[in-house]
């Protein structure tokens, strides 16, 4: 009886290890403020950033393989309230034709899904962020298709470290 109990245990937690090892558990800090950001971030090692001047704003792409591509939209915040961003951007998503619900609701960002037809469902995110008098919209990198656990790492990698 004992053996099988130790058995069990050892299955057990072995299951434990690998389920818990997702994609976004290999994730690294990624300090942006060498590209023009106060934000950290955690993000694959072998990332590719890239910088494009907007005028008064900054977008920064990161990229990594095909799983794990977010864009940093930098501007001048119109308000301070998270929450109000936020919503504002949320609104803005469900007047997209191709819309189709809120996966995930939060004070500061939302996980959604887009269906074009019944062959292609994909999904996005978007997380806000103010830092003094800068917003920064932080959302999936707009030219790609990602499953729900792709955005599930994404999103979870851009909220704030907590330490």
């Amino acid at each position: 009886m004992t053996r099988s109990i130790l058995l069990f245990f050892v299955f057990f937690f072995t299951a434990l290890i690998v389920g818990c090892g997702g994609s976004g558990s290999s994730y690294k800090e990624l300090n942006l403020l060498q590209y023009g950001l106060p934000l950290t971030i955690m993000a694959p090692d072998s990332t590719e950033v890239t910088v494009a001047e907007l005028g008064m704003s900054k977008d920064v792409a990161i990229k990594a393989g095909e799983d794990y591509s977010i864009n940093v939209l930098a501007s001048d915040a119109y308000s301070t309230d998270v929450k109000q961003l936020k919503t504002d951007e949320l609104e803005a998503i469900k007047t997209g034709r191709y819309f189709s619900k809120v996966v995930k609701e939060e004070d500061a960002g939302f996980i959604y899904e887009t269906v074009v037809d019944s062959t292609e469902v994909s999904y996005g995110f978007v997380y806000m962020r103010v830092k003094g008098d800068r917003e920064y919209k932080i959302q999936n990198g707009a030219f790609g298709k990602y499953t729900l656990e792709q955005v599930e790492d994404m999103y979870a990698s851009v909220k704030p470290i907590k330490r």
